[in-house]
């Protein structure tokens, strides 16, 4: 792409042209800051995250993780299973590895067939369901109600705690 500078320096440019150059490095500021927000600074920093482990996972086995063959990807769902990861965790990893080279302008290995397997075969092994908890009974709904204060808080809480359970 060519700079602002190149553009500026044809004499041919009308004064329009020249205007509208003088307004590009805001606007590329305006669009890059734009193109930061699109994303919460959590997700960012999960994001980041990821790709670290990603980029570590690679790094050792000598593997290019930017662009990452399917064949990458599938090595590290199958590692992070075996190390005792859950399932969403790898999820979001999927998903890291997506946006990383969705944002590189290359295509995805985590849309693959293999991979697709890999993932299944791992969510089928190790599990999605999440441990249940024992719900509360009369006599735990009492405890707590007996708990809460004589304040608006403690009124505006009983009467949520009530309605919840009704």
């Amino acid at each position: 792409m060519a700079s602002l500078a190149a553009f500026s320096d044809l004499e041919s440019a009308s004064a329009a042209q020249e205007r509208s150059l003088a307004e590009l490095p805001d606007a590329a500021e305006r669009v890059q800051d734009y193109a930061g927000r699109s994303k919460s600074g959590a997700t960012i920093k999960a994001y980041a995250s990821g790709w670290r482990d990603f980029l570590e996972f690679c790094s050792e086995r000598e593997l290019s993780a930017l662009p990452a063959s399917e064949q990458t990807v599938a090595l590290y769902l199958s590692a992070m299973a075996d190390r005792g990861a859950k399932a969403a965790t790898i999820a979001r990893r999927l998903v890291v590895i997506s946006q990383a080279h969705k944002g590189a302008d290359l295509p995805s290995p985590t849309n693959s067939s293999l991979v697709h397997r890999v993932h299944a075969g791992v969510r089928r092994t190790i599990g999605t369901a999440q441990p249940g908890k024992a719900p509360a009974l009369v006599a735990d709904l009492k405890r707590m109600l007996e708990q809460l204060p004589a304040t608006r808080v403690g009124l505006r809480d009983r009467a949520v705690l009530l309605l919840g359970f009704a």
